[in-house]
């Protein structure tokens, strides 16, 4: 007698549920389309940032590495890198 119960629930209550799960869904989409946005926003400026920060760190490296051509830096940099590897 509970299967027929159980049976006779969902098929009675079947529908309507689904019926209201849509319900809340349509209801709620201005919300979820929010949330998506606001992480689409949220990985566009983390890329964003990271590329400025690439990009600026690249552009520190050269504007250092003309200067010290141009003076005629007596700091070896690259004497450095080749010692230590030489000397293990």
């Amino acid at each position: 007698m509970s299967k027929n119960l159980l049976k006779s629930i969902l098929l009675g209550y079947g529908p309507a549920l689904v019926l209201a799960a849509v319900a809340v869904v349509a209801l709620h989409w201005p919300v979820w389309l929010a949330v998506l946005g606001w992480w689409i926003i949220g990985a566009a400026l983390t890329l964003g940032v990271a590329w400025y920060r690439v990009a600026a760190e690249k552009q520190s490296r050269e504007r250092h590495a003309n200067t010290s051509e141009r003076k005629g830096s007596s700091f070896p940099t690259a004497g450095i890198c080749a010692e230590t590897s030489e000397t293990g």
